[in-house]
C-alpha cells in the first residue's frame, strides 16, 4: 500500500553514511496543530474562524462550530444592514468577543472530536457574556425583529441559542424593572 512521500534520513556511523528510506502516511496521527492564520481569523472575529476550529476539533456539520458558530456569524451578517445603527455597533462587538474567548479552546490543541459537548457549553457562556459585555440591553428593542431572526432559524442548536436570548431578554426586563431575574444563585 503506498502510504504517501518518500522520506530519506542519513545516518553517520562508524565513518560511513547509511540512508534509510521510508514512506509517511500524512497528517501523522495526534493532536491537531494551532494554525496561526486561524488565530488571527478569532482574533479579528471573522466567521471563518469556526471553519478553521472545525477542521481542528472535527465536531462535525451539525456541531457547535458549524452547526452553530459559523451559522449564525454568517446570518448576523446576512442581517446586519436591518439593524439601527447601535445594533451594528453590537454586532461588530460580539463577533469578535465570542470568537477570541473560543480563541483559548482552539489553542488547546485536542484531539479531533474531543470535547465537543464542553466547547458547545462554553460557546454558549461566552455569547451570554459578550451579549451583555456589548450592551444586549441597549439594543435589544429597537432590534428585536433582527435578533429573533437571527437566532430562530432552525440549525442544531438554534433552541439552545433561542434559550440563551431569552435569558438575556429576561436580564435585560429586569435590570430595567430594578428586580432579581431569578438566576443568580448567589
Amino acid at each position: 500500500m503506498d502510504k504517501g512521500p518518500m522520506m530519506s534520513i542519513a545516518i553517520l556511523s562508524k565513518g560511513y553514511v547509511e540512508t534509510l528510506d521510508f514512506k509517511v502516511d500524512f497528517p501523522f496521527p495526534g493532536p491537531a496543530l494551532v494554525d496561526p492564520d486561524c488565530v488571527a481569523k478569532g482574533n479579528d472575529g471573522d466567521c471563518k474562524f469556526y471553519k478553521c476550529f472545525e477542521e481542528q476539533r472535527q465536531c462535525g456539520s451539525d456541531g457547535i462550530l458549524l452547526g452553530f458558530g459559523y451559522n449564525s456569524c454568517k446570518r448576523f451578517g446576512q442581517f446586519y444592514s436591518r439593524f439601527t445603527k447601535r445594533g451594528k455597533a453590537w454586532i461588530d462587538c460580539i463577533k469578535p468577543c465570542i470568537t477570541k474567548a473560543l480563541v483559548v479552546k482552539y489553542n488547546e490543541s485536542l484531539e479531533a472530536g474531543q470535547n465537543c459537548t464542553e466547547l458547545q457549553t462554553e460557546t454558549f457562556e461566552a455569547q451570554e457574556t459578550c451579549y451583555q459585555d456589548c450592551g444586549f440591553c441597549d439594543v435589544y428593542l429597537p432590534n428585536f425583529k433582527q435578533i429573533r431572526k437571527v437566532v430562530s432559524i432552525p440549525d442544531s442548536a438554534s433552541d439552545d441559542a433561542l434559550k440563551q436570548v431569552v435569558k438575556n431578554e429576561i436580564e435585560c426586563v429586569s435590570d430595567l424593572l430594578g428586580t432579581d431575574d431569578g438566576t443568580d444563585d448567589g
